[in-house]
């Protein structure tokens, strides 16, 4: 029963990292921006939208 449990433990162990990194890919691996930001040049970026 004792390494029943500590197999359910290291499993949600893996799982936390291995999805931890998955977002890491998935937040910073684009061009450098963060998830969910776009990216934009500095021309972009000076001019003003309303």
């Amino acid at each position: 029963m004792e390494s029943a449990s500590r197999f359910v433990i290291a499993t949600l162990g893996a799982m936390a990292l291995i999805g931890a990194v998955a977002w890491a890919f998935v937040a910073f691996d684009n061009g450098g921006c963060s998830g969910g930001i776009e990216c934009r040049t500095e021309a972009q970026r000076t001019q003003v939208q309303y």
